[in-house]
């Protein structure tokens, strides 16, 4: 029994805390009252635990005797029932707009403050003037008043307030809807608790509090279940900001913020597993050329077909291809040493210049071509990302110098000489990537 009411107390005070948040978001005043609602009807429903005969004490705590846990039973399921009314009656109200924003504030004033004198009057009464309550149980069975009175108007009350809900809101929104089947949970909990059971401690009485974990657990695993709704489009949303944020429009490669992200990452991996890491920086060759000739649009297909060439020859999960430039790109090649990295450059290489994408009569080449450099790590220099964009830049330079449509590489003769007249050196400390 503790342990049960304990899943149901910590639901519904959970309950009632979703709700007000929901409030203080929505400023619904409806949405305000529920969260009344299960916050007083979980406090009662913890003294109704703590003062039930044989749980913790013969005859309960706070020196409640054995009429204390009845009435508190009746009056935490009627003061349940009656604030879904006063809930049904602000939701009509609301809905049809009739209270301004001061009338609202000042009836929230006075429900509060009603929900919080009831309460406290619902759960003082009953333990402290216990001896002057009419008699509803005895023993563990319920008396007259209790059977043929108190039960049926509680059974009425909830088939009321089921009526004016299915009446007044044709069960419209979800927050109806569950309403509405906490209703029924809880009506059949006191049917099956108080009419077809004996008494207490009978396996009717003990089935009537699951039907009551039902009628609990319901309304806070909606709210759950939108919270889960809320926070998984929230992070869909920001997956499609972050790609937004690193996909170029144009060619859907990554962009420059991208290529740094996807090359950063890619060198903590070579460093952890030691393996190789290969940068190709490509440059389309003659490009201002080409869009003098044939002008902008066409060069934007030029870049897109080049593009297609690039995502083709890249892996999922290692490799990654970028635009990174205006005509430059760059491609990051994961666990792949200097020969693998040299292959894949000239099969790109063929492969763009077989295209055949006609250049203009005053370029170097018949077709649209690219030049490439290549830079890679090794094991007995270690590399940060800039000294690898770095290296492989100057490789691409050096092509550019060699007369454009072929590959060099950082380790070639040509490039270390060229390295070494600039002094240029791989750093041990940054690991920055230069940016856009």
């Amino acid at each position: 029994m503790p342990a049960v009411a304990a899943v149901a107390f910590f639901a519904q005070l959970l309950t009632a805390l979703l709700l007000y948040n929901q409030y203080r978001a929505s400023r619904y005043v409806p949405i305000f009252i529920l969260s009344l609602t299960y916050a007083s009807t979980s406090l009662l429903l913890f003294l109704y635990v703590l003062t039930l005969p044989h749980l913790f004490s013969e005859s309960g705590l706070f020196g409640a005797g054995s009429q204390a846990s009845a009435w508190l039973y009746f009056e935490w399921h009627a003061l349940f029932v009656v604030l879904v009314l006063i809930y049904l009656y602000f939701d009509r109200f609301a809905a049809l707009e009739l209270m301004t924003p001061k009338r609202e504030a000042a009836a929230m004033r006075r429900i509060t403050w009603l929900v919080v004198v009831a309460t406290l009057l619902a759960g003082g009464v009953p333990i402290w003037f216990h001896d002057v309550l009419p008699q509803i149980v005895d023993g563990t069975h319920g008396t007259r008043l209790w059977g043929q009175v108190l039960v049926p108007g509680l059974l009425g009350l909830y088939g009321l307030a089921l009526i004016v809900l299915a009446i007044e809101t044709r069960f419209r929104a979800v927050a109806q809807l569950t309403i509405g089947m906490v209703l029924i949970a809880c009506f059949f909990e006191v049917l099956i608790g108080n009419v077809l059971a004996s008494s207490r401690f009978t396996s009717g009485w003990y089935l009537a509090w699951v039907e009551w974990i039902i009628a609990a657990m319901l309304f806070l695993g909606v709210l759950l279940y939108h919270v889960y709704q809320v926070v998984l489009e929230l992070a869909t949303s920001n997956r499609a900001l972050l790609r937004q944020t690193r996909i170029d429009e144009l060619t859907g490669l990554l962009n420059r913020r991208g290529f740094n992200a996807n090359l950063e990452e890619q060198w903590r991996h070579s460093k952890r597993t030691r393996r190789p890491l290969s940068l190709l920086l490509i440059d389309v060759d003659d490009f201002k050329r080409f869009n003098d000739r044939f002008g902008h649009p066409a060069g934007d297909d030029a870049l897109i077909s080049v593009a297609e060439v690039l995502s083709s020859f890249t892996r999922d999960g290692s490799d990654s291809a970028s635009r990174i430039g205006g005509e430059e790109f760059g491609v990051v090649l994961g666990e792949t040493g200097e020969a693998g990295g040299l292959a894949l450059a000239e099969r790109i290489r063929r492969s763009v210049e077989h295209l055949r994408i006609p250049q203009a009569s005053d370029a170097a080449h018949t077709y649209v071509t690219i030049s490439i450099g290549l830079a890679s790590t090794s094991h007995d220099a270690e590399f940060s990302p800039a000294d690898l964009t770095m290296l492989a830049d100057q490789a691409l330079y050096t092509a550019k110098a060699s007369g454009r449509n072929c590959t060099r590489s950082a380790a070639d003769d040509e490039v270390a000489a060229r390295r070494s007249r600039l002094r240029v050196v791989p750093r041990r400390a940054s690991t920055d990537v230069p940016g856009a």
